[in-house]
């Protein structure tokens, strides 16, 4: 199974974030709550209930040619760049026209394509067959498995995917590889991505999402503009030369794992504020967050902070933050919230060292709520 790399990602979605926030001019929150996206990527949605609607394969007559001439229809709606998408070029279901011509082939795809989308026949085998009948036409096949459940299969285009997982360090490439397990091997690793993305957003990201905001990274910000590989290539350049164990601690300090949560646990020994001793209660946070962090910051102990539960989402969310000499800060707008929590002004951090200044500093800058002070 191939991985994606949790610190690379990221650091595009950070990227992503940021020219997302640029056009709505508001705070990405939802793939569903930007106007952008929904201008640039609902399409996909509107080309599918178009898909369902024109595909009524039970109301087709069966070796009549109808049902291919509906899949040549919807290939070539003007609106639809999913399975054709470079018009200079020759049509990549060319194939279609000339099947059409020919009795015995056009009966044997209309059955083919009837099995299909009526479920009558495995999806590996039905790919498999497909290929043998129309050849290794991979945007025109993805295409056909998208329409058919998006919810399981995703449309493709090799060359700018390949992009995609070449920014994001996945070895993995679609280009002239068209079969069902380099197929399934690229759903896998979007299946990934919505679940990063799921673990960012307080909605059911869906698949088709994934999709966009790969599509999003190499085609609508290159097209600003943006040198997402100059912006990124500091930290990811440092993340590259640290040896393998080393990179598997960044990726787990992420969640407060491995040996950052043990560096953090040694340093504060119970929680940094109420004292608490219960280790399995406690939980090892970065001060400036991990998405903002190259992997040395990731990495640093003094960069943590062992927390309570409640102190710890109060910290994560801005509500509450610590000036250098540990003294409790906290957002005005959340204070009664927060009195409720147990949550009070004479908190305070014990046992900082100068190392956790310029973090504090950070979290204070850009994460506390400070415009409510």
């Amino acid at each position: 199974m191939i991985n994606i790399n949790d610190f690379i990602i990221e650091k595009y979605y950070s990227l992503f974030k940021e020219f997302i926030k640029s056009k709505d001019d508001k705070e990405f929150d939802s793939f569903a709550n930007s106007n952008y996206i929904k201008k640039q990527e609902f399409y996909k949605y509107e080309l599918l209930d178009h898909a369902h609607k024109t595909l009524d394969i039970e109301n087709f007559d069966i070796e009549s040619g109808q049902l291919i001439n509906k899949i040549i229809e919807l290939i070539e709606d003007p609106n639809n760049n999913l399975a054709w998408n470079d018009r200079q070029h020759a049509k990549p279901h060319n194939i279609l026209f000339e099947i059409h011509k020919n009795r015995s082939k056009k009966n044997t795809l209309e059955q083919l394509l009837y099995n299909f989308f009526n479920n009558h026949q495995d999806d590996e085998i039905v790919f498999n067959k497909l290929v043998k009948e129309i050849g290794k036409k991979y945007s025109v096949l993805a295409y056909l498995f998208f329409i058919k459940d998006p919810n399981k299969y995703l449309p493709i285009a090799p060359r700018n995917f390949d992009k995609a997982f070449v920014k994001l360090k996945i070895d993995f490439a679609t280009s002239n590889k068209c079969s069902w397990d380099n197929y399934t091997t690229f759903i896998e690793i979007l299946v990934q991505i919505q679940a990063f993305l799921n673990t960012k957003l307080d909605e059911n990201v869906s698949l088709v999402d994934a999709h966009s905001f790969l599509w999003i990274l190499v085609k609508q910000m290159e097209y600003d503009g943006i040198d997402l590989d100059n912006q990124s290539k500091s930290a990811i350049d440092k993340f590259n030369n640290l040896p393998q164990k080393d990179r598997e601690t960044v990726t787990k300090s992420r969640v407060g794992q491995g040996k950052f949560r043990l560096d953090v646990i040694k340093y504060w020994e119970n929680c940094a504020v109420t004292h608490c001793p219960e280790e399995k209660l406690l939980i090892a946070s970065h001060i400036k967050p991990w998405n903002a962090c190259d992997p040395l910051e990731a990495m640093d102990p003094f960069n943590g902070i062992l927390l309570s539960p409640n102190i710890d989402k109060a910290f994560d969310k801005g509500y509450i933050s610590f000036n250098d000499k540990g003294s409790i800060l906290i957002s005005k707008e959340h204070s009664n919230d927060l009195q409720i929590l147990g949550i009070n002004t004479n908190m305070k951090l014990g046992k900082l060292a100068p190392k956790h200044e310029k973090y504090l500093q950070y979290h204070r800058q850009h994460i506390f709520k400070k415009e409510n002070i």
